[in-house]
């Protein structure tokens, strides 16, 4: 929420009193009986007087908004809660929308009664999952003597507590067998984690020993689908591939039927059911060749899938693969190799996938001829957003070469680490694109915060998030220690670069330095976890990896630790899900 009290007169309590507000990311989340969320401000409306007063409420929207609001008397809404939406539509005593974008809405006049209070929420008519555009309002309140308040949102979000969601030995919730070991953990905003497990005492030996779970806690925990599960009158014989989890709690992965080969399932919110989206051997959407093997997989919140086929049987055997997205009924087809390009004649070989609430559709793409492209498409459209021997748009010049995977977010920016040809002295950067448009974040020889570093490169994915804040890890030139501490994550909303954490800064709870970073998370609120090899411990490699958790306003908390104790045990496993490596120090995109 920004918001600005204008008063139109001198008086403390005027007649009319204006506030310029925002909805953002950063706002309070709500929901509704659809289950489907929502941004909203929150505004108290009071009258201190002796004597009922009539209001009159006005919201001027934004270009981009489709305004949405409600008041209520009684019940007054609870404390909101960040981890779990609040349901504001069903207390509402009026509700005033327009499905126009920029429109303005009104209310009726009412009576606030002398003494009350009552609340007003201002949003979108839009869920987030159908693609919901923020912006500006100005919202009127017309009432001698009322008092109006906004409520602001938590200066700091909830931080990070520990739930045990399973332990090696425990029995598995559906019966025939324990956990012997769990990889792949991937975990939505409502804390539900979805993870792979393999079993120890199952009745099936090895064919039915590997299973997909999901639980907010060990009470929780339920089974996805195991090996040797039936299913569309086959068995599953693999379930090795990562799942992916969305704020639904809707599951998607690829699996093999012990008959048929690779398929493409997706659980439902309540994980008691598989819907089938693909299957090797289906012919494809077009009608030309049949679905292959199935990789790169991602869920939006509205429950499509995004996935990577291969194509067998096609009468040009350059279209051997292709991206789609589903909804569990109608398979679109988003591009495929040597079918669709923004240049007549390439022939794509497709490398990756990201995939947002509006059904957009991000991608990397090798060409034939030796071009790199990142492409946005839907099904309808497929725009090139960058291509190898582009100019870069800022003033250090060059021409970008080799992006990293792009990730995105639900406005459809993306962003990137890219080499640069033709820049000497300035070769690599992160960007990042507004409607469209690259800008830079930096680029190889800006100052780093803090001191005298500069930027030197990138490493790993740059990650955006809804408010278009980029998280990135980097290599940095001219610090101290030399390679002792040119390592570091930060984030930015654009203008200001913070350093979240460098090498050779001493740990929050104060035994060890940072030495390695890996595996960095950001989310829309602007928090970061990430792993972390450390030095100069207390116990050598008894406790030299931890995870660490950065919130803007607390800065950073340590999650866990190798050494700490948990359980009545102590960990003394690595917590890393792959070796933490200095990444190589000349820029490098996908391998």
């Amino acid at each position: 929420m920004l918001a600005t009290l204008i008063l139109c007169s001198g008086l403390a309590r005027a007649s009319v009193q204006n506030i310029n507000g925002e909805l953002t990311p950063s706002d309070f989340l709500a929901t509704d009986s659809t289950s489907k969320t929502f941004y909203y401000d929150l505004y108290e409306l009071s009258n201190p007087t002796a004597s009922s007063v009539t209001v009159t409420l006005t919201i001027d929207a934004g270009a981009l908004l489709r305004p949405w609001a409600a008041y209520w008397s009684t019940p007054l809404l609870p404390t909101p809660d960040w981890e779990s939406p609040t349901d504001i539509y069903s207390a509402a005593d009026n509700t005033q929308s327009s499905a126009t974008p920029g429109d303005t809405i009104s209310f009726a006049s009412f009576s606030l009664p002398a003494g009350a209070t009552y609340q007003l929420a201002v949003a979108t008519q839009n869920y987030n999952q159908d693609g919901a555009q923020l912006d500006t309002y100005l919202l009127s309140v017309d009432g001698t003597g009322v008092e109006i308040e906004a409520i602001p949102e938590p200066s700091s979000l909830p931080l990070p507590s520990t739930s045990i969601i399973a332990l090696e030995g425990d029995a598995v919730p559906e019966g025939g067998g324990t956990f012997l070991s769990f990889n792949s953990p991937v975990v939505n905003d409502a804390g539900q984690m979805a993870f792979r497990a393999f079993l120890a005492g199952t009745p099936g030996g090895t064919f039915d020993d590997r299973a997909i779970y999901r639980g907010t806690s060990s009470a929780t925990l339920a089974k996805i689908v195991r090996t040797n599960d039936p299913f569309g009158g086959d068995l599953i014989g693999e379930v090795n591939a990562r799942p992916v989890i969305n704020q639904l709690g809707e599951i998607a992965i690829y699996a093999e039927a012990a008959a048929a080969g690779d398929i493409l399932l997706r659980s439902s919110a309540d994980g008691l059911s598989l819907t089938e989206i693909a299957r090797r051997g289906d012919t494809t959407p077009t009608g030309d060749g049949e679905f292959g093997f199935f990789d790169t997989v991602a869920i939006n919140n509205s429950g499509a899938v995004g996935f990577y086929a291969s194509i067998d049987n096609a009468a040009n055997p350059d279209e051997f693969e292709a991206l789609y997205k589903s909804d569990g009924t109608t398979t679109t087809k988003i591009v495929r190799s040597a079918q669709e390009a923004t240049v007549v004649g390439d022939t794509l070989i497709i490398e990756s996938l990201a995939f947002n609430d509006a059904g957009q559709v991000s991608f990397y793409a090798d060409t034939f001829g030796g071009d790199v492209v990142l492409y946005l498409g839907d099904g309808t459209s497929l725009a090139e957003l960058y291509r190898n021997g582009d100019p870069v748009p800022d003033a250090g010049g060059g021409t970008f070469n080799f992006p990293t995977f792009p990730t995105m977010n639900e406005s459809g920016d993306i962003a990137i680490g890219t080499v640069i040809d033709g820049a000497p002295g300035s070769d690599s950067g992160v960007y990042r694109t507004v409607n469209g448009s690259f800008e830079k974040i930096w680029r190889k020889g800006d100052p780093a915060p803090g001191g005298s570093a500069i930027f030197n490169t990138y490493s790993g994915l740059p990650i955006i998030n809804d408010s278009g804040e980029v998280a990135f890890l980097a290599f940095l030139n001219n610090t101290p220690n030399g390679i002792d501490d040119n390592g570091g994550i930060f984030a930015t909303d654009g203008t200001a670069i913070v350093r979240i954490a460098q090498e050779r800064d001493v740990v929050p709870e104060g035994t060890g330095r940072f030495w390695l970073f890996d595996d960095l998370s950001f989310n829309n609120h602007g928090q970061a976890a990430f792993q972390a090899r450390l030095r100069l411990t207390s116990n050598g490699n008894s406790n030299d990896e931890g995870l660490y958790f950065y919130d803007p306003v607390e800065g950073l908390i340590k999650i866990a630790r190798e050494g700490d104790t948990l359980l009545g045990s102590t960990i003394s496993s690595s917590l890393a899900t792959r070796p933490l490596t200095r990444p190589p120090s000349t820029p490098r995109g996908p391998a």
